[in-house]
């Protein structure tokens, strides 16, 4: 439901009114929006690596379902589903075109509230802030010893590095 949101307001946001000398790129087949997304779907991979290797160590080998059962939350798919939440709305962030096309994502309202709010909720259910929450979202809790702030940095790294690349691309390409 999110994500049909931010193609929504993405959507309408308002071109500038001023034109660049430049063009934005004519197809999504270009070199730079290639690169770029290579780039992204490696570092996630990677981060999912990361998460997988990090909750291994914290989960029982009986908790492994398969696709014929019933749904059981478990500390791995906890900790997946949170990575790949943040994920979702961190190649919002990354890959809204904003200036010099469009609006920036800072004048875009709406999106930018329901961003802060997604993140909000993430970082709730990471550290199981409520219990409503994580039943709502069929979390299940983390055990004491589980290193929290591994996950948070997993999310934030693979955030700063996507938008450093994407930030060099655009650099390149518009200088800005």
């Amino acid at each position: 439901v999110l994500v049909v949101l931010y193609f929504f307001l993405i959507s309408r946001a308002r071109p500038l009114k001023t034109l660049q000398p430049f063009r934005p790129p004519s197809s999504i087949f270009n070199f730079s929006q290639l690169f770029s997304v290579l780039f992204q779907v490696i570092i996630h991979f990677i981060g999912l690596l990361f998460i997988n290797n990090l909750v291994h160590k914290f989960t029982d080998p009986k908790d492994f379902q398969t696709p014929d059962e019933a749904f059981k939350p478990t500390v791995m798919n906890t900790a997946i589903f949170l990575y790949l939440t943040f994920i979702d709305a961190a190649t919002f962030v990354i890959n809204y075109p904003g200036e010099p096309f469009m609006e920036s994502l800072g004048k875009n309202k709406l999106l930018i509230y329901l961003l802060i709010g997604h993140m909000a909720v993430i970082l709730c259910a990471t550290f199981d802030l409520s219990a409503d929450l994580r039943y709502f979202l069929e979390l299940h809790e983390f055990p004491i010893d589980f290193p929290k702030e591994y996950l948070i940095g997993a999310m934030i790294g693979d955030f700063a590095i996507c938008y450093g690349i994407q930030s060099i691309i655009n650099f390149i390409l518009y200088k800005k």
